[in-house]
């Protein structure tokens, strides 16, 4: 660097031979500042040269810029030199030649363009080729910022872009007339204004760059018509059930790209269908808005289409006005508005007078914002053991869900829209159905269902209030786990009395592919349950050994829908102790009366007892 060979900026052309990877070749210029240049590498080799490009700050540090690279080709890049500062440049890389060229282009005046976008008084013209600028550091509290502003016609499509030097690092954005921003920081951006106001650019960079030369223009490259308009406040008047109204979204850019928007005024409490037809290979996208009670449109559904029909539907509590806005890419669709129903609340809000239901009836349902928010209780009257399905079916911009309870006002399933339900006995069943108070329309349609040949029958109990005696001499029971649901799925209860503490031994058997859980409990003082093991078998013969205390004691089996066989042998003496005699007639003692005891009395009849 020391010995660097100085170099004239005239675009005159160096050429030189690295002799190895390790050999570097430096040059030099002075500059005064403000100033662009162009570096040239050309490498007519099959290998890779490279120009490092530095200067000396300040401060004698030394700052490298970015560097060009080439592989058989020519490069070449511009670098704006912001002080005067000398610069280097270290040509390193394969063996073999290379051509240099350094060309003064231009020197850039210092910064004279507003800082501020409420004084933003420098314009651009539109069409007028690029404005070059510069982000300088003369200010040492306040790095630079450009502001402009440019005067667009409605409905034009302008290009605006922003080039740079090599080691600049610097964007825009674009704002309004009120300086407020509509497009974050970028280098190219295509715009269609949809009004005669002036537009504002916000140019700013990266402070730790040494010359953020930029240059940015405006182009005007095509102009357009609107079928429909842009914003709430030119929204087209609909009336629903008008039939489809075909529209056309005419053009798109970065920032711009065209809207439509509808309006109508709904009814209370009613129901619409909105429905999208576009049938071209592009995406469209529907929303729907309704003012809220401070006048601000707050989005109730949206649906989209891609080369084909879709639809949402949006339930209106309140008569406010609705807007209709469809976007997306270039071409032809069509928008059709229906009114469906108009829905009032009429279900009781508390459990013990739930409104009846009919099995297989649609309850059409609303949940309205009084005061304490309104909630819907339904009862209804199923046949034991028949398999239901409950549907909930919400409006689109609704957010309704059920829970199932029993006829005392428990509740034995959780929140869901949509479940299956086996009962055990003849009892009501309670929905209670609630929501998201902060939706503006809680619609709902709800069924309760029965499902065609599914009605089940049962070989064992369900609870244990009713639970089968479970034979304790190892006697196999055979188990048929018969139906499932989401509630209410088969299970089989079994009851037995422990005479004695000690280990009890059970078996499952389960010859299917599936799981099968035999969960064993113990009665505590309460008379409440207690598990004392779980065991489950799947398509093997599970055996193990449990700790049991005298008492009663229960047995449940569940698992998948199938047929397993379970035992249990009790640790218990079968007689001959004080809770367990020997039977009438039992001779021999061998805990059974038959020939045996006949022969023993026999032979004790023969015996000669006299002296």
């Amino acid at each position: 660097m020391e010995t660097a060979e100085t170099a004239v900026t005239d675009g005159s052309a160096y050429y030189g031979v690295l002799s190895d990877s390790s050999d570097q070749d430096w040059f030099k210029f002075s500059q005064s500042g403000n100033n662009l240049y162009r570096l040239t590498l050309l490498n007519s080799e099959y290998n890779w040269k490279y120009i490092h490009v530095y200067i000396i700050d300040e401060f004698d540090f030394i700052r490298e810029l970015p560097h060009i690279t080439a592989y058989n080709q020519g490069q070449q890049a511009q670098y704006f030199i912001e002080y005067p500062y000398d610069c280097y440049i270290k040509v390193s890389g394969n063996a073999g030649s290379y051509r240099i060229n350094v060309e003064y282009l231009e020197t850039v005046e210092p910064d004279d363009y507003q800082n501020a976008c409420d004084d933003a008084a420098d314009q651009i013209v539109i069409d007028a080729g690029p404005l070059a600028a510069t982000l300088d550091h003369t200010d040492p509290e306040f790095y630079d910022t450009d502001w402009f502003y440019f005067q667009p016609q409605p409905l034009h499509k302008y290009r605006i872009k922003k080039t740079q030097a090599a080691n600049s690092n610097l964007w825009f954005q674009l704002y309004n007339d009120a300086c407020q921003q509509l497009y974050g920081s970028t280098n190219e951006i295509t715009f269609i204004p949809w009004d005669a106001n002036d537009y504002k650019l916000y140019l700013h960079g990266d402070v730790n760059r040494y010359g953020n030369y930029y240059t940015i223009e405006i182009e005007d490259i095509d102009s357009y018509t609107d079928d429909h308009l842009n914003t709430y406040g030119g929204a087209t008047a609909y009336t629903p059930g008008s039939g489809e109204l075909f529209c056309s979204i005419d053009y798109e850019a970065n920032v711009g790209s065209d809207l439509d928007y509808l309006t109508f005024e709904p009814i209370a409490n009613t129901r619409y269908s909105f429905k999208l037809k576009n049938l071209e290979y592009s995406w469209k996208y529907l929303k729907v808005y309704q003012e809220d009670e401070f006048g601000i449109a707050q989005e109730l559904c949206n649906t989209s289409a891609y080369n084909q029909l879709n639809e949402c539907t949006a339930f209106f509590e309140y008569d406010r006005t609705v807007y209709v806005r469809m976007e997306g890419s270039v071409g032809n669709y069509s928008v059709e508005i229906n009114q469906l129903d108009t829905v009032t609340d009429s279900y009781s809000n508390f459990c013990q007078s739930a409104f009846p239901i009919l099995i297989d009836e649609d309850i059409i349902g609303t949940l309205v914002h009084d005061d304490p928010y309104d909630v819907d209780w339904l009862s209804f009257q199923p046949v034991p053991l028949q398999k239901y399905r409950i549907t909930l079916t919400p409006a689109s911009n609704s957010g309704v869900w059920f829970a199932v309870y029993n006829d005392n006002c428990q509740q034995i399933y959780g929140a869901t829209n949509d479940m299956t339900f086996i009962p055990w006995d003849a009892a009501d069943y309670k929905i209670y159905v609630h929501g998201d108070a902060n939706r503006k329309g809680n619609y709902y349609s709800i069924k309760v269902k029965p499902l065609e040949n599914e009605f089940y029958t049962d070989d064992w109990p369900n609870t244990r209030e009713t639970a089968a005696n479970l034979p304790k001499d190892g006697t196999e029971v055979d188990v048929a786990l018969e139906y499932e649901a989401n509630l209410g799925t088969d299970v089989d209860w079994f009851t037995f009395v422990a005479a004695l503490s000690g280990n009890y031994h059970f078996t499952i058997m389960n010859p299917e592919y599936n799981w099968d859980t035999m969960r064993i409990y113990r009665v505590n003082e309460t008379n409440q349950l207690v598990e004392v093991r779980a065991e489950s078998a799947y398509n093997q013969l599970k055996e193990f050994d449990v700790a049991l205390t005298e008492g009663t004691h229960f047995v449940r089996m569940e698992g998948s829908v199938g047929g397993c066989v379970i035992t249990l042998q009790s640790p218990e003496p079968r007689c001959g102790d004080l809770d367990h005699p020997y039977p009438t007639a039992d001779a021999n003692r061998d805990c059974v009366v038959d020939m045996h005891d006949i022969a023993e009395m026999a032979l004790q009849w023969l015996t000669d007892v006299r002296p």
